[in-house]
């Protein structure tokens, strides 16, 4: 049975990591999709051949506010190929101003609709007459950065998509980030807790009657390499614990969390440690885990401080512990979520807290808004 408490990687070298490594492999796509408030969104995607039966992997890369990053860099997409070749549908993309997904509608972005691009979220001198086209990560502002939810969303829209096409089942969905790509990854799995499909009482305003379970349901486990506590030299430590409670602990079905890390990385470790307790009440490790939390647990990377992606260094063995260890154990202890419909297209969202409920996606809207940053813990840009 695999343990995975402190677990060690194996010095294992997969044959020719290194010619993938930074390469999608051809049996990739090369992807687009756009996002609520107009940023063209560019990707990857494996496709899989089991089809509507095919588990789902969205991965978020990490980035640095200074030099940026992209979804190609270290082993992203040796990563990408690895899971392909297991059966699943794999999902990555550039975040907005990173890598190749710059191009915007200037036309909507830059409209009082999304006060976040206009008003203390860019540094730009924005022309009414001539406004940019393109936008990027040297543009934004340490409170902008929390739109970049606006991304992932758009990203797990593009699978329902996809997966109501009989290409995968979206509703059997792993997440995958590293460093501040893992942050972003907390904030939007932590959302997802409260967006639930909708439809309007008849003869009422502002009245739903809701899906039983949250979107975020959809969600089976989340690994975060080397997650960071800050996003964009913001501290998100507190809040980020409050997010892994929100999602690992008191939804109603609660997502597994795993936390890799280097064996040097002493502030992975205590990240690691302070997330699965917040995941597990009582947690200690060397503990017996609380029953219905066998699937959260850590994986110490042997030799190495290493951060984020570049844990995916193929001599580390980091990939196969993930792709041959961990999702196997996840396949062989949680049966396969069924498909279903997601209708995104279609139906009506409300984000839900408490009794309050606000529009997430009504039938004039072509996409999700943006969820309620105060309600997630969250200060940023236009509010």
């Amino acid at each position: 049975m695999l343990s995975l408490f402190r677990c060690r990687s194996l010095l294992l070298v997969p044959a020719l990591a290194l010619l993938l490594v930074g390469k999608a492999s051809a049996q990739s796509e090369a992807v687009s999709f756009d996002t609520v408030d107009g940023v063209k969104i560019k990707g990857t995607y494996w496709p899989s051949s089991k089809g509507r039966s095919a588990p789902v992997v969205l991965m978020l890369h990490n980035f640095d506010q200074t030099k940026g990053g992209n979804s190609h860099e270290d082993g992203w997409d040796s990563l990408g190929d690895a899971l392909q070749k297991k059966g699943y549908a794999v999902l990555s993309f550039d975040f907005r101003g990173h890598g190749n997904s710059t191009a915007i509608n200037p036309n909507l972005f830059f409209t009082p609709a999304f006060p976040q691009n206009i008003r203390g979220g860019l540094r730009i001198n924005l022309k009414p007459s001539m406004p940019p086209a393109t936008i990027s990560h040297k543009d934004f502002t340490p409170l902008y950065y929390p739109y970049l939810l606006n991304d992932i969303a758009a990203a797990k829209t593009y699978l329902d998509g996809r997966s109501d096409s009989g290409d995968c089942n979206s509703a059997n969905l792993t997440i995958i980030g590293a460093g501040e790509g893992a942050t972003l990854g907390n904030m939007w799995l932590a959302s997802e807790q409260h967006r639930f499909a909708a439809k309007p009482v008849p003869g009422t305003i502002g009245r739903w009657n809701l899906d039983t379970d949250p979107e975020g349901s959809d969600v089976v486990c989340a690994i975060w390499l080397s997650a960071s506590p800050t996003l964009a030299g913001r501290n998100y430590n507190g809040t980020l614990h409050s997010w892994i409670t929100e999602y690992g602990r008191n939804a109603p079905t609660k997502v597994p969390v795993v936390f890799v890390y280097g064996d040097g990385d002493n502030a992975g470790d205590a990240l690691a440690l302070a997330g699965l307790q917040a995941a597990m009440k009582d947690f200690k490790r060397g503990g017996a885990k609380p029953a219905g939390f066998e699937l959260c647990g850590e994986f110490a990377v042997k030799n190495t401080k290493l951060t984020g992606s570049k844990l995916l260094d193929p001599n580390l063995g980091t990939e196969k512990w993930i792709v041959d260890d961990y999702l196997a154990f996840v396949k062989d202890k949680l049966a396969s979520k069924s498909w279903r419909k997601h209708n995104a297209d279609d139906n009506s969202f409300v984000w839900k807290w408490g009794v309050q409920t606000l529009p997430a996606k009504i039938e004039a809207d072509k996409m999700l808004r943006s969820p309620p940053m105060a309600k997630i813990g969250v200060a940023a840009a236009g509010n």
